[in-house]
């Protein structure tokens, strides 16, 4: 989730918000104090139940294969930027290079690496001639990040359909090519959004990271099919050269150390030119981070990157933020009022009702087996908790911490 950072005027919204109902709070004894607090709970309740049925509910929805999607001819480039990957290059890039697709290269960038990726990837190449490595050295390299090897690797590139993913990834079919380049059907698609779960550990850090991963993707997957795409995810998504060089590719935020997927989506996706991809081919599986240290670096980078976003999107994303964390902020202060706690327990339970529901479903569609919908009453108070957290530490740390 993304919350606006102090230069927006979502930010001073939050303020304003959180202003009044701590007014509120400061006069509960008050009854037409907790009258008004009940006014917020049934209002964040109403905009909640509408994210869940006219948004999300478009992606439980969806049937991919009713699309008819044909096959398509043009060839494809897949990129991968790989710094110090000898263990998952080894691993991964072999399901990468047999995929069954009549016509594609792959790009691996070894950017400044200096374990034994160039050993690897050259032994990986006389077997593959399809295979293209390209070099970056210490003195080469620019900045942190992999914006400089990502764009170099799409100038590169021989085709105009680029296919992004990372190295510790593998596609969980050999025809993962071919279900996210038959998106490509029309001139007008240019984007094509996959999905990339974590693999899966009995670890509560684990649990964490792929609800997250899941979470995510019920956002941006639903705002697409809802006529507002947002974002992508790196690790699987699909543009087109053309595309990319019309925008100046990653001119408007290289210096960020992120951003090379989710911002570049923000800036240049729109209602024709996205798509989706939710084919169970098509997907590809990520080995997740090992410790909440990892986790908190990474996730503060997104969501500082999240802070520029377009407006509308900045706007839309807060109100359901806002909205789930009034949703139970005023909850738990009604549960010590004396309203009748009927109502409010009937339309607390509506809502979370409705989520196991979607979430479930959603689930379902996305291949994920662990019962993230059982648990979704408390991930989903854990989530916002943590979500707060993230967005607080960008606000007062300095932005160089996480560029």
């Amino acid at each position: 989730m993304v919350l606006a950072g102090p230069n927006s005027q979502l930010y001073h919204i939050v303020i304003l918000l959180l202003g009044s109902i701590f007014d509120i709070c400061a006069g509960f004894d008050n009854a037409m104090g907790a009258i008004t607090l009940l006014y917020i709970f049934l209002s964040a309740a109403i905009i909640q139940l509408g994210f869940y049925l006219l948004v999300f509910s478009r992606l439980v929805l969806y049937r991919n294969d009713k699309k008819n999607l044909k096959e398509v001819s043009q060839p494809v480039s897949v990129i991968i930027c790989a710094r110090n990957e000898e263990v998952n290059l080894k691993n991964n890039l072999s399901a990468v290079l047999e995929q069954d697709y009549h016509d594609f290269e792959v790009v691996v960038v070894n950017d400044a690496s200096e374990d034994n990726s160039a050993e690897i990837l050259a032994k990986l190449q006389l077997k593959h001639p399809h295979l293209n490595i390209i070099e970056i050295t210490s003195a080469d390299k620019l900045g942190e990040g992999k914006k400089h090897a990502l764009e170099k690797a799409i100038r590169a590139a021989k085709h105009n359909i680029v296919l992004l993913t990372d190295a510790d990834c593998k596609p969980v079919s050999n025809n993962w090519i071919k279900m996210m380049a038959r998106n490509f059907d029309t001139e007008e698609v240019q984007i094509v959004l996959g999905y990339s779960p974590y693999l899966h550990q009995s670890t509560f850090l684990n649990f964490l990271i792929r609800f997250d991963v899941f979470y995510t993707a019920l956002q941006y997957f639903s705002f697409t099919l809802s006529k507002m795409p947002y974002m992508g995810v790196g690790r699987n998504l699909a543009y087109t050269k053309e595309l990319f060089f019309k925008n100046n590719g990653f001119e408007n935020h290289l210096e960020f150390i992120c951003g090379d997927d989710d911002l570049f989506v923000n800036e240049t996706a729109n209602v024709k030119n996205t798509r989706v991809a939710l084919s169970k081919d098509s997907f590809v599986a990520s080995q997740p981070k090992e410790t909440f240290k990892e986790l908190i670096i990474q996730k503060r980078r997104h969501w500082g990157a999240g802070r520029y976003y377009r407006n509308d999107h900045l706007m839309v994303l807060g109100i359901l933020f806002l909205s789930q964390f009034f949703f139970y902020y005023s909850f738990l202060l009604l549960l010590f009022s004396e309203i009748n706690l009927n109502i409010i327990l009937l339309v607390f339970g509506l809502r979370f009702l409705i989520q196991l529901i979607v979430f479930k479903k959603v689930a379902q569609k996305l291949n994920e087996t662990t019962v993230f919908w059982l648990f979704s009453p408390l991930m989903d108070f854990l989530y916002l908790g943590f979500g707060i957290l993230m967005n607080l530490s960008n606000l007062f740390i300095p932005k160089s911490k996480w560029q």
